[in-house]
């Protein structure tokens, strides 16, 4: 999540993502923005009814502001899957890079590298969408072997 958007990927049950998509607004007011964005997540979310959903935690940022506003986005974002009754996990950063890339310090260049190898993912696809890739593939490696049994199961992820 950013204060301005939320990035979602939505993975298969095989682990593959079949769907990027970014509920964004323009509006000034970071309270404004939040609660537009949140609004338009809890009808995105409702389309897919994925079995987990991965949101990533909220990263400290240097200015102070940011920081609470990127925790309210996140914040709202798990009102909305408790009250639609999802499974959601918050996923530390370090935790997903490590489970996927390999270093629980990637950098942005690594996460790129792996993810367009891994997904096929088109070269200009955006960071956050590829992070967004990334932790809900660390959900499906944790949640998702051996449970499709006949059933789609999606993940989704919130960066």
């Amino acid at each position: 999540s950013s204060t301005k958007a939320i990035h979602l990927s939505v993975m298969d049950d095989s682990g593959r993502p079949i769907l990027l998509r970014k509920i964004s607004s323009t509006k000034p007011l970071a309270a404004d923005r939040l609660y537009e964005m949140v609004l338009a997540f809890a009808t995105e979310v409702s389309k897919y009814y994925p079995s987990v959903v991965a949101v990533e935690g909220p990263i400290y940022i240097q200015n102070a502001k940011a920081t609470i506003s990127l925790a309210q986005v996140i914040g709202g974002v798990k009102i909305e899957l408790q009250r639609q009754g999802f499974y959601f996990l918050e996923v530390n950063n370090k935790e997903w890079k490590k489970a996927t890339v390999g270093k629980g310090n990637a950098s942005k260049a690594d996460i790129k590298e792996w993810a367009l190898k891994k997904f096929g993912l088109p070269p200009d696809t955006e960071q956050d969408f590829l992070d967004a890739t990334c932790i809900a593939y660390h959900m499906f490696l944790l949640h998702g072997k051996g449970v499709s049994n006949g059933q789609r199961f999606m993940y989704f992820s919130i960066l």
